[in-house]
């Protein structure tokens, strides 16, 4: 059990796990604190100002294709990806045509999806479909603002990073779709 452990927290060393397998709390949230600073969302905040926000994680592992939520859906959990690819897809709804479903974007390593959880209204705007067996972070969207309104700092570097994050994306979907729905050959 306590191998399975070491994978599923990244960075835990074997003197950390109790004799059950479970893994002792302070080097969980330490393990935590390291995905955390692995991610383009998180890096290079302060350590002191992560360690709140890992009461609220989770580790989830994939296998194959999973659906980790559905556009439209209530927005309650922000992903980070450990390892391995998830596509966004959006329902395209065009004037003269019938709607389709496109990708949009594929999130790898690093990188975050589920940022809906921490900005108003709330609903995701994207499928997320795993793509391959992935390992993932989820954080409670909810519990992360509370800190991020506790923590001035840690909600101004968040939030700017959101920001950018949120413009990429707007970006790259709108170059995706002109291509998709621009094209008279495109068409589904």
């Amino acid at each position: 059990m306590g191998t399975a452990h070491c994978a599923r927290y990244h960075g835990a060393a074997v003197g950390d796990f109790r004799a059950d397998g479970s893994i002792h709390p302070q080097a969980e949230a330490m393990a935590f604190v390291q995905l955390l600073e692995n991610s383009l969302l998180f890096e290079d905040i302060d350590a002191a100002l992560l360690k709140p926000v890992t009461a609220y994680c989770r580790t989830l592992d994939t296998a194959g294709q999973v659906v980790l939520f559905r556009e439209g859906a209530p927005a309650e959990e922000l992903f980070l990806v450990i390892e391995g690819t998830v596509a966004l897809e959006i329902e395209v709804r065009p004037f003269d045509r019938q709607p389709f479903t496109t990708a949009v974007e594929a999130v790898g390593r690093g990188e975050c999806l589920g940022w809906s959880a921490v900005v108003a209204p709330h609903r995701y705007t994207a499928t997320a479909t795993t793509l391959c067996d992935c390992s993932l972070m989820a954080v409670r969207g909810d519990q992360l603002l509370r800190l991020m309104t506790a923590s001035p700092e840690l909600g101004y570097l968040v939030m700017t990073r959101l920001t950018a994050l949120v413009a990429s994306r707007l970006w790259s979907t709108r170059q995706r779709l002109a291509g998709v729905v621009g094209s008279p050959a495109s068409q589904p």
